[in-house]
C-alpha cells in the first residue's frame, strides 16, 4: 500500500505545472532538500523516474500523466473538503453578476436577495440584460448566473449546468373595463380565438444575428396585430389603462402588475401550450465551487417566494 500524504501528491501536481522542483519547492512553502526527498520517496514507491530531465526543464513520464487525472481529483476532492470545514457564508464578499430578464426584478429575485443578505452581508449582486450573447459571457465569467426560460432553450449546450426554479404560467393582463375582463367575471374560459380579436401588446427580446432571445408569445398569437412590441416587461403594463389592448405575461409578473396598478386585471390562460420552467443557469467553471453551490442553494429556496402564484382573490375576478 502506498504511503503517501497529499503534500507529495500537490508537489507531484505542481513539478507538472512548473517542470521545475525548486519553483514547485517555492509553490508549496518546502524547501529543495524535503521536496527532493519526497520526490525520490515518490520515485521508489511507483518505481518509476516519473520525471525526466530536459532542455526546457523536468518533463512527466508516461506514469506520471496516467496518474495525474487521479492526482488532480484527490487534490481537488480535499480542497472542497477543507473549504467547506471552514465555509461560512459571513465572511463571503464580492459581487454576484445575473444576466435575466427585467421581470425577474419582481417575480423572483427579491426574496433570494433578501435571503442571501442576510446570511451574507458582503455579497452585492449585478443584474445584466439578456442580449444574445449571455451564453458566451457566463463561459467567459462576465456572468455567474443565468436565469432562461426552458421553453426557449429546452435543451442546454455543453459545459452548461442547470436546475428548474419554478414552472411558468401564463396570465393576459387587461384594463378591467376590457370586454375579456367582463367574460372571464362571468365564467368564461379565455381562447385563443377571444384573445385575437384585440390588439396585443408584445414583448420581445431581440438580437437581430439571432432571432429572437426571449419571446413570451404565443405561436397561435403571432397573427395577431401588434400594437407596440417592447424589449421591456416593465413598461409595458403602462400602456394598457383605457384600451382594449392585451398583454400576455408570465402569471407572477402579470399579478404584480394587477397589484400595483388597481385599473387592470390578470386574467389565467389555461390553454394548450408546452410546459415551461424558470431555469438557473451556470458553467462548468463554476459547477463545484462550495460558495456557488450555496447560492444555488438560496436560489432553489427561495426564488419566486411570497403570494406571486397564489389565485387572484375572488373579489377580483368580479370587478368591473
Amino acid at each position: 500500500m502506498l504511503d503517501l500524504r497529499l503534500t507529495h501528491l500537490a508537489l507531484l501536481a505542481e513539478i507538472v505545472s512548473t517542470g521545475s522542483l525548486s519553483e514547485a519547492a517555492q509553490h508549496l512553502g518546502l524547501t529543495v532538500a524535503s521536496a527532493s526527498r519526497m520526490l525520490k520517496k515518490m520515485q521508489e514507491d511507483f518505481d518509476d523516474p516519473l520525471f525526466i530531465r530536459v532542455w526546457r526543464g523536468l518533463t512527466p513520464t508516461d506514469t506520471t500523466k496516467r496518474m495525474m487525472p487521479v492526482v488532480r481529483e484527490l487534490l481537488e476532492r480535499m480542497e472542497e473538503l477543507e473549504y467547506q470545514k471552514h465555509f461560512s457564508p459571513e465572511k463571503l464578499k464580492g459581487t454576484i453578476t445575473i444576466g435575466a430578464a427585467d421581470n425577474a426584478l419582481v417575480s423572483l429575485l427579491p426574496p433570494v436577495i433578501r435571503a442571501v443578505r442576510d446570511k451574507a452581508p458582503g455579497l452585492s449582486f449585478r443584474l445584466l440584460p439578456l442580449d444574445g450573447r449571455q451564453f458566451q459571457r457566463l463561459a467567459e465569467g462576465g456572468l455567474d448566473f443565468l436565469l432562461y426560460p426552458t421553453l426557449n432553450l429546452p435543451e442546454l449546450p455543453a459545459h452548461f449546468f442547470g436546475i428548474n426554479l419554478f414552472r411558468v404560467s401564463r396570465s393576459l393582463l387587461v384594463d378591467r373595463n376590457h370586454p375579456l375582463a367582463a367574460r372571464y367575471a362571468a365564467g368564461e374560459a379565455l381562447t385563443i380565438e377571444a384573445i385575437r380579436m384585440y390588439p396585443r401588446i408584445l414583448i420581445k427580446l431581440q438580437d437581430s444575428s439571432r432571432g429572437p432571445v426571449f419571446d413570451i408569445s404565443l405561436p397561435e398569437l403571432r397573427s395577431s396585430q401588434t400594437f407596440i412590441e417592447l424589449p421591456y416587461f416593465l413598461g409595458a403594463p403602462y400602456f394598457l389603462e383605457g384600451t382594449e389592448y392585451t398583454l400576455l405575461l408570465p402569471t407572477r409578473t402579470a399579478r404584480f402588475f394587477a397589484r400595483q396598478i388597481p385599473r387592470l386585471i390578470a386574467i389565467p390562460y389555461e390553454g394548450e401550450y408546452a410546459e415551461n420552467f424558470t431555469r438557473l443557469i451556470w458553467h462548468e467553471r463554476s459547477d463545484k465551487s462550495i460558495p456557488m453551490q450555496w447560492l444555488r442553494s438560496m436560489f432553489a429556496m427561495h426564488a419566486g417566494e411570497n403570494d406571486a402564484e397564489q389565485p387572484p382573490d375572488q373579489q377580483e375576478k368580479g370587478a368591473s
